[in-house]
């Protein structure tokens, strides 16, 4: 049964108990039994409970806030209430007739602690105390904590006693507890011993703290271990990953499942797999006797028991695996829950990798939403423990993420970070994280040697590879963002008489890499990786042969973007975006040449991905070195000619192109010229001058047919498609965009073809035909979303919002407008800027807001005079009906004031105000343009 959340507003008391809260959870004994057997009677026995639950919570002003399955969750602003309430339903349960399903024997469990209320829920320690301590009890029972007997016990009603039953360990492994039972003469006082962990035989250790998420983990491991024939599981992961401390607690819940116990065997101190057997015998308190071996006691001991071992850190151990291997065969009821840095490799071996904590997502940066995320919690919780004013707040909300971001999850260096926050503040922190082994020390004194820096934990797994092992894993620092298979043989192995596959398979086992599509390391190991490739001594030349290397792959995808198979190479290309601009990095600063030509052949790729800030700053560092050869200078000048046409830097774009054409000449070099030539014709045409557009595109065009050149035929095709639409003849218009769609769907071009299908689009809502517009706008978004072309993605929703506008649906016009703007906001696109802002200025004045809407039309037109792009002359007849029609309504004086402010607005300002219109409702709007807002 699932969760059952309670609209507050239902019960007596409506507001949720902040602060010191005391909680009264509660649920059925052998209810799962009932409901097998008789789940009508018991659906109906449920109803009655539930509202029996209700109704004596709200009676003693309480509110019951979630019912999960068959268990009732209540908060109380004062102890006494959970008291007499727990008293009351224990009556009136005891007291029910409940017919054929039998009495309902309910054990609840009372507990106050300091807690966080959000969304209709609590957060905090005391939440899982109060569940623990409702675990320990038996049906009908009622226990209290210490510290609600601390505060209620003076006040407890009439005839109530307390019993005390000292001290208790719970199965969340901190602290002990003080159980006090709670009674009344007509209520059962007859109840086995209480379910904690000093009923069971264990020796699993107290730990200082508690356990901070993990539950997903907890539930599957649970499923894992009761799933017939798991008898050995290994919880893998990377130093720091909490990998005992999960253990433990798993070990902690299953301590009912097992009739003889659950004990814990730490290795971490011992060195020799010799000792592995004495470490398991002294953990089961057993002594060698009677010249018999520690392999015949163990065995003896072990084979008609049902138990669980937790053997702990055995990844310096490996070949105690055998010994372990010889004990399962030896004892049917002995189960293995082991923790080790590396897999045993055991034939009964079933192995989970413990992942790092929770991440929030770059873009949240919310304290309500960043309290969701589990490494946000942990770093909180132990902040407190060092500082305790400590609050996650809107103030440093960004910082603490980024912490927990830069820190991969990782639980250690989350902990280590959390004890420097009584010096430094999250934002100090954050800016010293570039050296993470330096700054990440400090850890509990009564933690192991290996966790108390961040360094000795990499080095206890460092320290246990072979020599090969270690050569390769310093050379894969060079990596960044991960590695394919063949980038490592490529770069790390060619002097190594070890097969540089099964090297990466034996670092990955031993967690020191991460495994999903491709390898990479956690962001620690890399620094620490890093320091190592440094001893080495060869850096130098590794970053040399990491760029020479993906100068090659960025040539081999080159022909690959222009042809059918473009969505390939351009997954394979930003896949290595980290290492592609490291090797552009390193080349700017000690390889003129290789940087030009690794700009230069990368700039198509991010002309397709809409990344022209990033493409034109590495463009123009690798052309600020006049040395390089003429050949590649040509491209790259075409390149960053192309990127800033996108960004509406025109005039400087039209000198770089050609420069292009220049040097392409200088070569000899037709294909290359007619290229740079398209491009002139195409910055030409964007900024108004649209005779010599049509010159130099026809110029390349002719070039292209020469060489036999389809792409570049398709491409001049339906640059001059575009230069006809504008002097308004549809027709021939068309007939270029179709030419030119079929060569594109013969090369495969998927960029190609999403851009004719959104010309296509805009011929049909020219004629007016908005169902044809919708549907080549549409197939070009999805493409354009395939290919992850940003720029792409926002043209086709600025042309969908124009379509939305034109048939009448203007909140659906709102919508994608704002998407477009915020994409063109972010790319710097500013003459793309300008056609949402006029659209935006359009709805605008349909929604009764005409001097807002002249306001953007300013904006806009003074926009496109500053980066030299006029207004198409097809949507000059838009221009001034919309002028006109606002005039009309505001008056001249008002008109010119409305003019005068709008063309005051810099992009940024435009960018919001259009913001503001289409999120705000009309009425909004309205109001805003009466007050000039």
């Amino acid at each position: 049964m699932g969760s059952r959340a309670i609209d507050a507003t239902e019960e007596t008391m409506t507001a949720f108990p902040t602060g010191t809260v005391t909680f009264l959870f509660t649920d059925i004994e052998g209810s799962t039994a009932r409901w097998e057997r008789a789940p009508d009677l018991m659906r109906a026995a449920l109803a009655r409970h539930d509202a029996l639950m209700r109704e004596t919570v709200a009676e003693h002003d309480g509110l019951v806030f979630k019912m999960v399955g068959d268990s009732c969750c209540a908060a109380f602003a004062a102890a006494a209430g959970a008291v007499g309430a727990a008293l009351a339903a224990q009556r009136a349960l005891a007291n029910e007739d409940w017919g054929p399903v039998g009495p309902l024997w309910v054990r609840m469990a009372i507990h106050t602690g300091q807690v966080e209320e959000r969304d209709g829920d609590y957060f905090g320690p005391p939440l899982n105390r109060v569940a623990r301590l409702l675990a320990a009890g038996h049906g009908g029972q009622t226990l209290l904590s210490h510290a609600t007997h601390a505060v209620a016990g003076a006040e407890l009603p009439a005839e109530a006693t307390v019993v005390d039953h000292g001290r208790h360990r719970l199965k969340d492994l901190i602290e002990p507890e003080q159980i006090w039972e709670l009674r009344r003469p007509d209520l059962s006082l007859d109840f086995p011993p209480l379910r904690t962990l000093d009923a069971r035989q264990t020796n699993l250790p107290i730990q200082p703290n508690e356990l901070i998420g993990r539950d997903a983990e907890l539930g599957e491991l649970r499923i894992l271990l009761r799933r017939p024939g798991v008898r050995l599981l290994t919880l893998t992961g990377a130093g720091g990953t909490g990998k005992t401390r999960l253990a433990l607690q798993l070990g902690a819940e299953c301590l009912d499942e097992y009739s003889d116990g659950v004990f814990f065997v730490p290795l971490a101190s011992v060195s020799d797999p010799e000792l592995v057997p004495a470490s398991v015998a002294q953990a089961l308190a057993l002594r060698e006797s009677g010249g018999q071996s520690l392999q015949e006691l163990l065995t003896e001991h072990l084979r008609e028991r049902e138990l669980l071992l937790v053997v702990d850190n055995l990844e310096q151990l490996l070949p105690a695996s055998a010994f372990l291997s010889e004990l399962l065969a030896a004892a049917p009821g002995l189960t293995l829950l082991a923790t080790s840095r590396a897999p045993l490799h055991l034939s009964a071996e079933h192995e989970y990798a413990v992942p790092p904590l929770g991440l929030p997502p770059a873009d949240v940066r919310d304290a309500d939403r960043l309290r969701e995320f589990e490494s946000v919690t942990l770093f909180v919780t132990r902040a407190r423990g060092v500082e305790a004013n400590f609050e996650l707040t809107e103030q440093n909300a960004a910082a603490v993420a980024e912490i927990c971001l830069r820190l991969d999850g990782l639980p250690l260096a989350l902990e280590l970070a959390a004890a420097r926050v009584k010096l430094l503040p999250p934002s100090a922190l954050v800016a010293r994280l570039g050296k993470r082994l330096t700054m990440l020390t400090g850890g509990r004194r009564d933690a192991p040697t290996r966790q108390q820096t961040l360094r000795k934990t990499i080095e206890w797994s460092h320290d246990l590879l072979d020599d090969p092992e270690r050569i390769v894993f310093a050379r894969l620092a060079v990596f960044v963002g991960g590695w394919t298979v063949e980038a490592a043989e490529g770069i790390c192995g060619e002097d190594l008489e070890s097969e540089v596959l099964d090297l990466l398979g034996s670092l990955l086992d031993k967690s020191l890499l991460r495994q999903g599509g491709r390898s990479s390391m956690l962001a620690t190991i890399h620094e620490f990786a890093l320091e190592r490739l440094d001893e080495l001594g060869e850096r130098a030349s590794l970053e040399r042969e990491h760029a020479e290397y993906f100068l090659r792959l960025a040539e081999e995808a080159e022909p690959g973007l222009t042809g059918d198979d473009q969505g390939r190479w351009l997954e394979v290309l930003a896949a290595d975006r980290g290492n592609l601009h490291a090797a552009l990095t390193w080349s700017l600063a000690n390889d003129a040449d290789l940087a030009v030509s690794l700009a230069g052949t990368l700039w198509r790729f991010w002309y397709t991905r809409g990344e022209p800030t990033v493409g034109r700053a590495f463009l123009e560092g690798a052309l600020a070195n006049e040395t390089s050869d003429p050949a590649a200078r040509a491209k790259a000048f075409a390149g960053a000619a192309g990127l800033m046409m996108i960004q509406a830097d025109l005039e400087r774009a039209f000198e770089l192109a050609g420069e292009s054409v220049r040097l392409y000449e200088q070569v000899g070099d037709q294909a290359g010229m007619s290229t740079a030539l398209n491009l002139m014709g195409s910055i030409a045409f964007h900024q108004g001058q649209y005779e010599d557009a049509t010159a130099l595109i026809e110029r390349s065009l002719d070039a292209k047919r020469k060489l036999g050149d389809d792409w570049g035929v398709s491409v001049g095709l339906l640059n001059l498609g575009v230069l006809i639409m504008m002097h308004g003849d549809a027709e021939r218009s068309r007939k270029n965009f179709e030419e030119s769609l079929a060569l594109k769907r013969k090369l495969g071009d998927s960029q190609g073809i999403a851009i004719l299908l959104t010309n296509l689009g805009d011929l049909a809502l020219h004629d007016g035909d908005y169902a044809s517009a919708r549907d080549y706008y549409g197939e070009s978004l999805t493409m354009r979303r395939e290919l992850g072309d940003r720029q792409g993605i926002g043209i086709v929703l600025a042309s969908l919002s124009r379509a939305a506008q034109e048939d009448g649906q203007s909140e659906a016009a709102k919508a994608m407008a704002a998407e477009s703007l915020e994409i063109f906001a972010d790319l710097g696109d500013r003459e793309s800027l300008t056609v949402v802002l006029e659209s935006v200025a359009d709805l605008a004045l349909t929604d009764g807001s005409p001097a807002r809407a002249l306001r953007l039309r300013s904006a806009a037109e003074a926009l496109r005079e500053v980066i030299g792009a006029p207004l198409p002359p097809p949507s000059e007849g838009w221009r001034d009906r919309a002028y006109e029609e606002a005039a009309k309504a505001l008056g001249q004086e008002a008109t010119s004031a409305a003019v005068a402010a709008g063309r005051r607005l810099d992009a940024e300002a435009a960018v919001a105000e259009a913001l503001d219109i289409v999120r705000s409702n009309p009425a909004d709007r309205s109001a805003k343009d009466a007050s000039g807002a």
